[in-house]
């Protein structure tokens, strides 16, 4: 059995965790506490680390049976090949949250081809270049320190500016 990454309808990751789980899947959906500002009050609220998608430990043989959920749109896919998640990467993503005590999501704007400094996560201490903004909150980087380019989806509140 190998995890998986499953894309679901905005919004309906803690939905599909849950019908995965009552189905006997083993299922992991990295949540974040946060701390979010209206113009009226601040509120603490729990959301997930990666919007819309959450991983699944599974064989192929279930494939169809997952795609069958309402909700649950597909498996991230390279190419053809349904990519698979190593066992380390889901323990680093659970000690990463175990470290962290808030993640306070802000609304920063970066521009294209600003350098930013990641402070948070597994590539905290890489530079980047900011290629583009992907939704309200997710920037996708280049990792200037890297001889190769990598480009790298994180949240905005992963990064800071750095200052020419």
């Amino acid at each position: 059995m190998n995890w998986y990454v499953v894309y679901t309808k905005s919004r309906a990751e803690k939905k599909i965790a849950n019908l995965l789980h009552e189905k006997g899947y083993e299922v992991y959906l990295p949540m974040v506490k946060t701390m979010r500002q209206w113009s009226d009050r601040k509120k603490k609220i729990e959301r997930p680390l990666f919007p819309g998608y959450l991983f699944v430990k599974t064989t192929p043989v279930h494939f169809t049976n997952i795609l069958n959920i309402d909700g649950v749109v597909n498996f991230i896919r390279f190419g053809n090949t349904v990519a698979k998640v190593r066992e380390q990467d889901i323990l680093n993503i659970k000690i990463m949250l175990n470290g962290a005590e808030q993640i306070t999501i802000e609304n920063k704007t970066y521009n294209k081809g600003q350098i930013i400094k990641i402070t948070e996560g597994m590539f905290a201490g890489y530079q980047g270049l900011v290629e583009y903004f992907k939704g309200k909150n997710i920037l996708i980087v280049s990792l200037l320190e890297l001889q190769i380019t990598v480009k790298v989806e994180i949240p905005a509140d992963f990064v800071k500016a750095v200052s020419k």
